[in-house]
């Protein structure tokens, strides 16, 4: 923001050296960066404005900040309109707004037998100290209303208007405008347009149209000074890549209660530089007129949490200062509260254009920053810091990240948004729940623009990044959340802790007597099965699943409870999407519920004594149907004799000429064991039959003699 020095002295006649008013606005919030000289050799001020103070965006914005640090008083411009003719401006135009949501107020007003050249040397020349091009007498008076009141305005050449209307609405699906740029734009209904009868006119916020440009023919002139939702104005210029000086305030939020004010000053301007003449009153539509907010405050509060003793005199002085005002609700002075206002001994009313201010913290900056943060002592902190006591989940999640360290997995972090080809990239059906993603209102690029439902897309680009890094040895593991939308959550959207993974080439590092071996489907396998044993997880299974991501016949979801909760899902990327992304072998992802996880997980170690009686082994060979999971006919074998049965285990798979087709041979070893006694060799007979019976009678396999 650049502000001529001679200007900012009209409205504030400080009296310290303009490098002393630098320093003291900058360390009252208002950055000041550098100084600069117009052509003519005027000194003036270079500021960089935070978003959150659209106010001073302006001469007299800036000026209200220099009177709040110098304590020298605000002349603000008198502003009167000297109104000609007896035609008032409803005997011109009318304006209609449609949606009073994108555009809580429109103010139109009508300037005639206007004569139009250029604008006063000094007007042109603060423009120019301003960044501004000088263009002709009425374009040059709204440029310069803009940046001395902060209020952007735009005139139209009121005879080229169809009907000589306004109609503020949403553009058309393929409407098309020439802006003053002399670009052809295509507008969709996400864009608010100021139209006549016929077309669109001006790009509301951003740009005017071509077509009905202020030119020197022109004799009529309709000037608007409008307000707009800074949302709307925000997604327009990113949509159409069209960012103006109008728009970079619009967008941050400007108040509507200026823009008559805006407006007013204008037509002063144009009337007293003769450019033309003021038709009487203005169509103003203003449905729900914005009324300044109500605060109620305790000094003794502020001075706390500032850490300096300030008196409520003072504080009250400074919020006045900046042009609050202040009533005092009792006194504190004996330490009693006001009668029926509890502990609350300010009531602050804040001016509309203060839109930054919504609630007690923002009014202990406010004295902050004018008080002066030089004049708060430092000082340490005093008493014994509490110790950090870890709840049951955080001290869980510790335990994950152990056990996964300790399997040879690295942790990675990734962002939190990602692009909506990532459900291609995993190759995902159109009408997958998972492609319903929420989007990002402000995305800083096309590839952060939703918020991801999938921990999976983000372990892929790890392997990506790892691979053109020349790393093909991976193992990560990721703790993140993914977002999915719920209508009944508040805020529409429901976020779940989730645990991914990915690995590709080797776990382990070849050593002289042990050879490369890359990572295969059991691996993966293993690490689960080790991860829900140690966190303590029980009753968990796997079960075959298909998923659009993962290898056809490698891919496995794990379950709790005999399958009532689904944990998560883990098997080998699909070829097509290795073949796609370059990786030079097989790659596997999982992804598990990490809430479900902690909610099984329960870590207590349970202590038995060492077994005293001697163990029985025996093995057993079953011929079954290759669609029969092999934990099936374990969990058939432990149910016999629970008590006796202390491990199961697959020791050999035969599939060949000897086995019928469809079917496959699985040898498992048998240990029997009893707590009490020595297991006799009848007991284990006994119990061996029982097993044979229970296969063939309940899973229909043959037990091999």
């Amino acid at each position: 923001m650049l502000v001529p020095s001679k200007w900012l002295k009209e409205f504030v006649d400080y009296d310290v050296t303009d490098e002393e008013l630098a320093r003291r606005l900058t360390m009252a919030g208002t950055q000041f960066e550098a100084f600069q000289r117009s052509d003519d050799g005027e000194l003036v001020f270079d500021f960089d404005i935070m978003p959150n103070r659209p106010d001073c965006l302006s001469i007299v914005g800036i000026a209200r900040e220099v009177a709040a640090v110098t304590g020298k008083p605000l002349a603000l411009p008198e502003v009167r309109v000297r109104e000609e003719g007896d035609r008032a401006v409803e005997n011109f135009t009318s304006v209609d707004v449609e949606d009073a949501s994108l555009c809580p107020r429109y103010i139109a007003r009508i300037i005639y037998d206007v004569k139009v050249g250029p604008s006063p040397l000094w007007m042109q020349r603060r423009l120019l100290a301003c960044g501004v091009r000088p263009i002709n007498n009425v374009v040059d008076i709204t440029n310069y209303v803009m940046l001395e009141l902060n209020q952007p305005l735009h005139a139209f050449d009121y005879d080229l208007l169809s009907e000589n209307r306004i109609i503020v609405r949403r553009a058309r699906p393929g409407e098309r405008i020439i802006t003053l740029d002399g670009e052809e734009r295509t507008l969709d209904p996400d864009v608010l347009v100021i139209a006549d009868a016929t077309r669109p006119v001006a790009i509301a916020g951003v740009m005017g149209g071509l077509e009905t440009e202020v030119r020197d023919s022109s004799r009529v002139i309709l000037l608007e000074s409008a307000n707009f939702n800074r949302v709307s104005i925000w997604k327009t210029s990113r949509r159409l890549k069209l960012r103006t000086e109008a728009s970079a305030r619009f967008e941050k939020g400007l108040d509507p209660n200026n823009a008559k004010l805006g407006a007013d000053r204008a037509c002063q301007l144009m009337e007293e530089l003769g450019v033309g003449k003021v038709a009487r009153g203005a169509v103003d539509i203003y449905p729900s007129p914005e009324e300044p907010k109500v605060f109620e405050l305790k000094s003794t509060r502020i001075g706390r949490l500032l850490g300096v003793d300030i008196p409520a005199d003072q504080i009250a002085e400074i919020l006045e200062r900046l042009y609050m005002r202040v009533e005092k609700l009792g006194d504190h002075a004996d330490g009693g509260a006001p009668a029926g206002h509890g502990d609350f001994d300010l009531r602050v009313t804040v001016p509309t254009f203060r839109r930054d201010i919504s609630g007690e913290a923002d009014f202990v900056e406010e004295v902050a920053r004018i008080y002066g943060y030089e004049r708060i002592n430092a000082s340490t902190l005093s008493g014994i810091v509490p110790e950090k006591e870890a709840g049951r989940t955080r001290q869980l999640i510790g335990m994950v990240r152990d056990i996964l360290r300790g399997c040879g997995f690295s942790e990675a972090i990734t962002f939190s948004f990602t692009s909506p080809r990532i459900f291609d990239m995993l190759r995902l059906p159109h009408d997958s729940p998972y492609r319903d993603a929420i989007a990002i209102i402000n995305p800083l690029t096309e590839e952060q623009s939703i918020m991801r439902t999938t921990l999976l897309g983000s372990m892929l680009e790890v392997l990506k990044l790892n691979i053109s890094r020349g790393n093909k040895d991976v193992a990560v593991f990721e703790l993140g959340r993914r977002f999915l939308k719920d209508n009944a959550e508040p805020s529409g959207c429901r976020e779940r802790e989730t645990l991914a993974g990915a690995v590709m080439g080797s776990l382990s590092a070849p050593s002289w007597d042990v050879g490369r071996r890359e990572a295969d489907f059991y691996d993966i396998k293993g690490v689960i099965e080790e991860l829900l044993s140690c966190m303590g997880v029980r009753g968990f299974s796997f079960e075959r699943c298909n998923h659009p991501a993962f290898h056809p016949g490698r891919c496995a979801r794990v379950v709790l409870d005999g399958g009532g909760v689904d944990l998560g899902i883990f098997g080998e990327i699909h070829p097509e999407i290795r073949t796609s992304m370059d990786f030079p072998g097989r790659a596997y992802l999982f992804e598990l519920d990490l809430e479900e996880l902690v909610g099984a997980a329960d870590p207590a170690r349970h202590v038995r004594p060492l077994p005293r009686h001697p163990s029985v082994v025996r093995d057993i060979a079953v011929v079954a149907r290759k669609d029969l999971p092999c934990e099936a006919i374990e969990a058939a074998i432990r149910s016999v004799r629970s008590d006796l049965v202390e491990d199961v285990r697959l020791f050999d798979v035969y599939e060949g000429c000897q086995i019928p087709e469809g079917h496959r041979s699985l040898a498992f070893s048998v240990t029997y064991r009893a707590q009490d006694r020595t297991l006799t060799d009848e007991e284990v007979n006994t119990i061996w039959a029982q097993v044979r019976d229970k296969l063939t009678t309940d899973l229909g396999v043959s037990v091999r003699q």
